[in-house]
Order: C-alpha cells, then sequence, then structure tokens
C-alpha cells in the first residue's frame, strides 16, 4: 500500500496567468522526492491549529513533511529576533507546532527538512541560533541568490537513521545572504 504523506506548504501571494491571489504553494522539489520514493503526497497548508482539524488530518497520512521557508519567530523560544530574520509568520509557526505535537503523540513519523528541523526543535522546548555567522565568523551559510552550501553530516552508528543513510552523507543548506531575501528554490 503506498504511503501518503502530508507535506505543510507556504500560503503565499501567487500569479499564475490573469490569477493574483494567495495560494498554498510548495517548490516541486519536495513533492518529487516523495513520489520517486513510492510515496504519495498531500499538501498541508497553513490554518488555524484546532485540535480536531490537526487530528483529523494526521488521521489520514502515515507521515508528516515539515518543509522549509521563513524563520520561525523568536518569540517562541524566548527571543528577540535578529534584525536579518524574516518577518514572523505565525499563522505557520502555529499550525506546524501543532502538527508536530499531535504527531508526536501518536508515533507518527517526522521528518523535518530546514526550517522544518527547526519548527520541530522549537515545539520540543528548544532554541536556535538565530545568524550562524555571528557565532561561527563565517558566512558560509550566507550564500544567498539560491546557492545552496554542501555540509558533511556523521549518522551515529546502531541507529535507524545510520542504518538507512550509511555512516555519512552530505546536505545542503541555504540562508539568504540579506534581510528579506530568503527565496526557497528547488535544487
Amino acid at each position: 500500500m503506498t504511503a501518503l504523506i502530508g507535506l505543510t506548504t507556504y500560503l503565499e501571494q501567487t500569479v499564475m496567468g490573469l490569477w493574483d491571489r494567495p495560494a498554498a504553494v510548495l517548490p516541486r522539489v519536495y513533492t518529487d522526492c516523495v513520489i520517486a520514493a513510492g510515496g504519495a503526497v498531500l499538501g498541508l497548508p497553513p490554518q488555524p491549529p484546532h485540535a480536531d482539524a490537526v487530528e483529523r488530518v494526521l488521521d489520514g497520512i502515515d507521515g508528516l513533511i515539515l518543509t522549509g521557508g521563513k524563520d520561525v519567530d523568536a518569540a517562541l523560544y524566548g527571543e528577540r529576533a535578529h534584525p536579518e530574520n524574516d518577518a514572523p509568520r505565525p499563522d505557520r509557526d502555529a499550525w506546524e507546532i501543532a502538527l508536530v505535537h499531535a504527531a508526536i503523540a501518536r508515533d507518527l513519523p517526522v521528518l523535518g527538512i530546514c526550517r522544518g528541523l527547526q519548527v520541530l526543535t522549537v515545539a520540543l522546548g528548544g532554541t536556535l541560533v538565530q545568524h550562524l555567522p555571528d557565532v561561527i565568523g563565517s558566512t558560509r551559510y550566507s550564500y544567498g541568490n539560491a546557492t545552496f552550501a554542501d555540509n558533511p553530516v556523521l549518522t551515529e552508528p546502531g541507529t535507524r537513521i545510520g542504518g538507512m543513510l550509511g555512516p555519512s552523507l552530505t546536505v545542503k543548506s541555504h540562508q539568504p545572504s540579506r534581510p528579506g531575501a530568503h527565496r526557497e528554490r528547488p535544487r
């Protein structure tokens, strides 16, 4: 049976032909990867995080992917926003955090990609480094203009993820090079 995977989406002003309206959108690379792995995709646009809506959505999926996007609101982990952070997206933050809490409570598989990993961290009580160049003294993660950095990752031996991916792999990262420059683009 094909696994149905829920992917969180953006809710953005979108122009298509004569149409210029808010729309639920997601770069195709996300859906292509799920489909290539044999899954089917269900888009999950931001909406009010009412408990019954969250539970109903999770009842219908076999796994959840929290996709990339704008910065998580720093106020959600007790900090003031760094000047280079994106404007907060309370609709998406609230919806995705509610999905995380309910998915974990029912032991539903969850994968966080970029912003999605940040949502997982904040939902579970963690904090974030808001601007890596301030900490590491390098702009390695600030290429911008749809340029992604290669990052080596080591997996923990004996874990499920280590068994699936092997001892090491390379992942991509993207961080805007200037305020307001965040553009999520397929690789």
